[in-house]
């Protein structure tokens, strides 16, 4: 799945003026996709989680992904600007304080 603009991270993108793929520009929370739909989620930067909650089954979900001949063939992979973020902070939190940890997130990947 990929999250679009009307998630707590998605509507801070939007303030920054961050531009979305058109695949991406919608205003709904969020589309699942699957492996084969993959390019979906291609652009120039990819942020992601995984909801693992001690679940061991997702981060096994996660490296079936990452290891797909389609996820290396994505051009954010291609070009080394895929991040893993922590979930609680950009998905099922709100407020100002996670506001700002979501800003540092962003911050420590574009201001090398």
């Amino acid at each position: 799945m990929y999250l679009r603009k009307d998630t707590f991270a998605g509507v801070l993108f939007n303030q920054l003026g961050f531009a979305r793929p058109a695949a991406q520009d919608k205003d709904e929370f969020m589309q699942v996709i699957t492996k084969e739909q993959m390019t979906l989620a291609d652009g120039d930067v990819l942020f992601y989680w995984v909801s693992d909650y001690e679940d061991k089954d997702a981060a096994a979900y996660k490296e079936e992904w990452v290891n797909d001949p389609l996820w290396k063939n994505l051009n954010v992979v291609k070009n080394n600007q895929v991040f893993q973020v922590n979930e609680v902070i950009w998905n099922t939190s709100g407020g100002i304080f996670a506001a700002n940890m979501l800003l540092d997130d962003i911050v420590k990947h574009f201001d090398k």
